[in-house]
């Protein structure tokens, strides 16, 4: 009678476990769906700006990679925001006055 007894309390005690996981998986799972998706961070370029003849090249300074060519400021600005959208993009103070912008 006793084994009856602890075979049934175990049957019990293992559905009574499984029901409490299956509660706990769910409400996790609907909370990790109706979370808001995490923002992007602000990406921060520094660039170099060179000046030939007219125009002038931007680089960026880590790669050295060409990313954008115009004749002013404005120019070399909205092609950057183009090519690149939600990309800031810096440049050395210095480096902005030897370029004359």
């Amino acid at each position: 009678m006793a084994f009856l007894l602890f075979a049934i309390g175990f049957i019990l005690g293992w559905l009574a476990l499984r029901a409490l996981v299956n509660f706990k998986m769910h409400r996790m799972l609907d909370s990790i769906a109706n979370s808001p998706l995490p923002k992007e961070e602000a990406k921060v370029v520094n660039i170099n700006l060179v000046k030939m003849k007219h125009a002038i090249f931007a680089y960026d300074r880590k790669t050295q990679m060409f990313l954008a060519q115009g004749n002013t400021k404005e120019e070399i600005i909205d092609i950057l925001h183009k090519r690149f959208p939600g990309t800031s993009f810096m440049a050395n103070s210095k480096n902005v006055e030897e370029v004359g912008l």
